[in-house]
């Protein structure tokens, strides 16, 4: 069943899941550990989710949007550097955010494989 299709909950649960559970490699993992961070270029989505969670991200209005930052904190002085240009949106999604963003906050497939592939010690 394809999601631009079918957009019940399970569905698209089961298809956010399979897409997880093909992207994460090696590779990314070990950029992960390496580097802090990880590209995943497409994350296994099918182009027809891709699209969808892309509506549904330019349907939620700016103002819920902050800037990106990063918080340093030395000898009791906290520094914040902010990304220009970059901006999020946290989780909790409302639900009226839609159908894809609830199931991407729902999945916890992400979570369990990088907790599986995480090694004993991080380098």
């Amino acid at each position: 069943i394809n999601l631009c299709y079918s957009t019940s909950s399970e569905d698209i649960q089961s298809r956010l899941e399979a897409a997880y559970t093909n992207a994460i490699s090696a590779r990314e993992l070990e950029q992960l550990f390496k580097k802090g961070y990880a590209v995943i270029e497409n994350a296994g989505f099918d182009p027809s989710v891709g699209r969808e969670i892309r509506k549904e991200i330019d349907a939620i209005p700016n103002n819920r949007f902050t800037a990106n930052s990063t918080r340093f904190v030395k000898d009791g002085t906290q520094t914040e550097l902010v990304k220009q240009n970059i901006r999020e949106l946290s989780a909790p999604f409302q639900e009226t955010d839609g159908t894809f963003l609830s199931a991407l906050q729902r999945d916890r497939t992400l979570l369990t494989l990088l907790n599986v592939h995480l090694p004993s010690e991080t380098p």
